[in-house]
């Protein structure tokens, strides 16, 4: 069996919470039963719906309970969970993308033609996959 191809999102509802790829028409990669997920903080494990992103409305909004209190969230499609190991899941295919273009890079001949020779291009490809799995772990994208 292969993993589900990326790029992962956390998408559904708050009621059917999902890791959902962002292409191939939203596949689901994870689904839920009955609880959701849970995730660790400092001090207590605390449920996802607390830690919810919405697609519409103030992206300053976190949790089901606050977005329904708030009337710029008249919608609870979820865009994210705002909580790094959420993070770092949902990147995990643009991390082994990255290393894929990691090792085409290291596997090709030295070239003479510096950054616009083969070899520099492969590594520009890698750093441009790096940065964007790195930013998707940690939240920003």
């Amino acid at each position: 069996m292969k993993h589900t191809k990326g790029p992962w999102e956390w998408g559904g509802t708050p009621d059917d919470l999902r890791l959902q790829t962002v292409n191939h028409g939203k596949q689901f990669v994870i689904t839920f039963a009955k609880n959701g997920p849970r995730f660790q903080t400092d001090e207590r494990m605390i449920d996802a719906t607390n830690l919810l992103k919405f697609e519409v409305g103030n992206p300053d909004v976190v949790g089901h309970r606050m977005a329904r209190k708030a009337r710029s969230v008249y919608r609870y499609d979820v865009s994210g969970i705002d909580h790094p190991d959420a993070h770092l899941i949902a990147a995990a295919p643009c991390m082994k993308y990255a290393l894929e273009l990691y090792d085409i890079y290291e596997a090709m001949p030295a070239d003479r033609g510096g950054k616009n020779g083969p070899k520099g291009k492969a590594y520009a490809a890698f750093i441009k996959a790096k940065d964007e799995a790195t930013a998707k772990a940690e939240g920003k994208s």
